[in-house]
């Protein structure tokens, strides 16, 4: 068991280090290795916990997500006045991908408090980047990137510290 979560693991931090490159670089991700992070997340819930917990977790990531992206839609209404898209303008389909398998791995309670955390964080760590590198167009974030490393980050802490049992996920071997 703790060499099949260590293999989990480290191909895990490869195809997070890849999407983390080609993000920031070249502003696309690969579709093949989206899927190979999909495969891992999908996989570290079915073989660390089961079929259940991956379709609540499915469940809670999909009506997280359809919460989110209605707030987003309502704001760019609002400000804009008129209906704007979302996907390829605001967010690209690696985002999508990476927030939906990443969701997959939490439980409820653990995919908010990543998600509120790991939005902030890529805020703070693009501005950051941006003041450092003294670049004043407007780039959009490379959001899948920065929620992968803060995801990488977070299982670290999460198997390092023992937190609140509230917090579930596949990765975490409690």
């Amino acid at each position: 068991m703790i060499l099949l979560s260590i293999v989990f693991f480290t191909v895990l931090i490869l195809s997070s280090l890849i999407i983390l490159y080609q993000d920031f670089k070249e502003r696309q991700v690969s579709l093949w290795v989206l899927l190979i992070f999909g495969a891992v997340a999908i996989s570290s819930v079915l073989f660390f916990r089961d079929k259940e917990t991956l379709f609540y977790n499915g469940l809670g990531i999909i009506l997280y997500g359809g919460f989110i992206w209605l707030v987003l839609k309502l704001y760019l209404f609002i400000k804009f006045k008129k209906n704007k898209t979302i996907l390829d303008e605001q967010l690209g389909l690696a985002d999508v991908l990476v927030i939906f398998f990443i969701g997959l791995t939490f439980n409820t309670v653990g995919m908010v408090f990543f998600f509120c955390f790991g939005f902030v964080f890529s805020l703070l760590i693009f501005l950051v980047y941006s003041f450092l590198k003294k670049d004043n167009d407007r780039q959009s974030i490379p959001l899948a990137g920065l929620l992968v490393f803060f995801y990488v980050i977070s299982l670290i802490i999460l198997n390092l510290i023992p937190l609140n049992p509230l917090i579930d996920c596949s990765f975490i071997m409690i």
